[in-house]
C-alpha cells in the first residue's frame, strides 16, 4: 500500500488514452495525436504514465525510461517522472489487459514501486 502523499500535480485537459497507435508522425516527427474519446480533466503526469505502461509492454521497461527522458527534454521539465503516475495508470489498465501482457505489466510495475 501506498503510505505517501500523491505528487503534487497541475490539473488539466488531459487525453487519457495516450499511446504509439494514437500519434500520428511525418518525417520523423510527432504531428498529431487521434483519439481523444477518453480525454478528460486530470494530472498530465498519467499520460505520460500512460505512454510508458504501453511501451513497457510492447517494447521494454528501457523504452518508457528513454520516452520519459525525452519528452522531460522537450517539455523542459525539471522535475523526474514520478513513478506513482506509473502505479495509478496500471492499476487502471489492469482490467482491460490481457493475461498475456501480465508479466511484461508485472515487471514495470515492481520497478515503479521500487522506485516510491
Amino acid at each position: 500500500m501506498f503510505a505517501g502523499t500523491v505528487p503534487e500535480a497541475t490539473t488539466t485537459f488531459i487525453h487519457r488514452d495516450y499511446h504509439p497507435g494514437n500519434t500520428l508522425w511525418s518525417d520523423g516527427k510527432l504531428t498529431g495525436i487521434v483519439d481523444w474519446t477518453a480525454a478528460s480533466v486530470g494530472a498530465p503526469a498519467l499520460d505520460i504514465a500512460h505512454m510508458r505502461l504501453n511501451l513497457a509492454r510492447d517494447i521494454g521497461l528501457d523504452a518508457a525510461d528513454e520516452f520519459a527522458a525525452h519528452h522531460r527534454r522537450i517539455a523542459g521539465q525539471t522535475f523526474e517522472h514520478q513513478p506513482y503516475w506509473d502505479v495509478v495508470d496500471a492499476a487502471d489498465a489492469l482490467p482491460e489487459l490481457d493475461p498475456t501482457e501480465l508479466p511484461a505489466i508485472e515487471r514495470y510495475l515492481a520497478a515503479a514501486l521500487a522506485r516510491l
